[in-house]
Formats: C-alpha cells, structure tokens, sequence
C-alpha cells in the first residue's frame, strides 16, 4: 500500500498578537506576563539562560541594555555576596499612552515584592515602578523593545 502526504499549512491564530488594541484588564495581562518573564529570567545562574529567558519578552535593544545593567549592579554587589528573588509582581495601573504603526505604547505602574540577600542575612524589598513601556510584534510575540522609568521607589 502506498501513501501520499499533501503538504499542509497549519496557522494558529494568537489572540494577543493579532490585537493592536487592549481593554485596561488586557494591557495589564499582557504586561504582567512581559515584565514577569523578565524578573523570572535571572532566576537561572547560566548567563546563557538568563539571556535566552529575557529574549522570550524582551528585543534586541532593551534585552541587552536590562542584561548589561543588572550584570552590572550585581557584580558591584556581588562583594557582599548579593542574592535576589522576586516573589510577587502586582501591575497597580496601565493606561494607554499612544498606538504607532502597529506598535504600542502604555504607562504602567507595578510593585515588586521579593528578598534581597548579603553578607549572610536577607532583606525583604518592596519597590514600586512609573515607567512607559514600549511594545511591538516580533516573530508572532509581543515584546518590550524600550522601557523609560519615570520613578522607582522603595517602600
């Protein structure tokens, strides 16, 4: 018996891609997922991995640049034998800030709630965040492509 294949072309459509337009609980899923996969990438201690998980949310040019500054602070800490982990990341509020050429713009403030460790004792740390975040397709995924800090606190 013989069989003959067909080539076939399967297209899954991704709600969250396709959209260039979010109700306030969107926006704040979205970014939520962005900026989680972003903190969660330096859980890993192969910078390869870290670097892979940040490429998952974030492109080409603030991908490095968050890479560069954290590596950065780290090794300034790392003195002490600085340790992190962010356990909650709550998205406060998100407004729409502009829609250009297909690509997105939103104000959006978020808590951090995690520990910080050094010379032998943790910290629990809460910092909240005012920035405007930039997004645009990539390779069928939303990604963060620019990040402006307004304010950053620690409570």
């Amino acid at each position: 018996m013989t069989m003959f294949s067909w080539p076939m072309q399967l297209t899954t459509p991704l709600p969250f891609f396709k959209k260039h337009s979010y109700t306030e609980p969107q926006a704040r899923e979205l970014l939520a997922h962005l900026l989680k996969n972003t903190y969660r990438a330096f859980d890993f201690h192969d910078e390869g991995d870290i670097y892979d998980k940040l490429a998952i949310s974030n492109d080409t040019g603030l991908l490095e640049k968050i890479y560069l500054q954290t590596r950065k602070s780290m090794t300034i800490e790392n003195q002490g034998g600085l340790t992190a982990r962010v356990e909650e990341l709550v998205i406060n509020q998100v407004s729409k800030a502009d829609e250009n050429g297909g690509n997105l713009t939103y104000r959006c403030q978020w808590t951090v709630r995690g520990t910080v460790g050094h010379w032998g004792h943790k910290h629990q740390r809460i910092n909240t965040y005012d920035a405007i975040i930039y997004l645009r397709p990539v390779n069928g995924a939303w990604k963060m492509y620019d990040m402006e800090i307004m304010e950053e606190k620690r409570i």
